[in-house]
């Protein structure tokens, strides 16, 4: 895998994945998997199902910010200035 593929999303796309095992969100823990049957990836936020949430910087994060796996994961904070809904 390329630094160029991970960079423009086509790593994530390919290997249909995710970079990231959850990231901070509203107030929740957003975490999004790929579903093989509906062919498209699937967001939760904590244990609930959420429509697919479309955020450019979200984006980037989860699809092309590499992290890594540890014990203990390390979650992104969420800047709660500019994000409120």
């Amino acid at each position: 895998m390329c630094s160029w593929c991970i960079y423009n999303g086509t790593a994530a796309t390919w290997y249909k994945g995710v970079f990231q095992a959850a990231v901070e969100y509203n107030g929740g823990l957003l975490s999004v998997t790929y579903d093989d049957q509906n062919k498209d990836f699937v967001y939760f936020l904590n244990y609930d199902e959420i429509p697919k949430v479309i955020d450019k910087e979200l984006d980037e994060l989860l699809f092309r910010t590499p992290g890594y796996v540890s014990w203990q994961e390390s979650q992104w904070q969420m800047d709660t200035g500019r994000r409120k809904k």
